[in-house]
């Protein structure tokens, strides 16, 4: 979307989570290769002992849910646990300014 255009706004008549966001979510650990670290780290996700999500959802208290996190959640600790690093050469061609 040009940063002219107007934003869209569509009905979403499908369920909050579900498939959709399950697939999404496993496409993002795709993205990162991070699909065996980042799905145990999804299962501490807002748990005792386990760590907060980075996008900032609030689990009930006491919830005994094993998946308690939302697909931005998810998201954010992919790009979180990724091994993928800018390298110098990328600021070499990008200056920090120009970013």
């Amino acid at each position: 979307m040009s940063e002219t255009a107007k934003p869209r706004y569509e009905t979403y008549d499908q369920p909050a989570g579900g498939w959709g966001a399950a697939k999404a979510t496993a496409k993002a650990l795709l993205e990162q290769s991070v699909i065996g670290k980042g799905s145990r780290a999804l299962l501490s996700m807002n748990k005792p002992g386990g760590f907060k999500c980075p996008s900032y959802t609030f689990p009930d208290p006491g919830s005994e849910k094993t998946l308690e996190f939302c697909e931005n959640g998810a998201k954010a600790l992919a790009v979180e646990a990724t091994k993928k690093r800018v390298t110098r050469a990328f600021f070499e061609q990008h200056t920090v300014t120009k970013l």
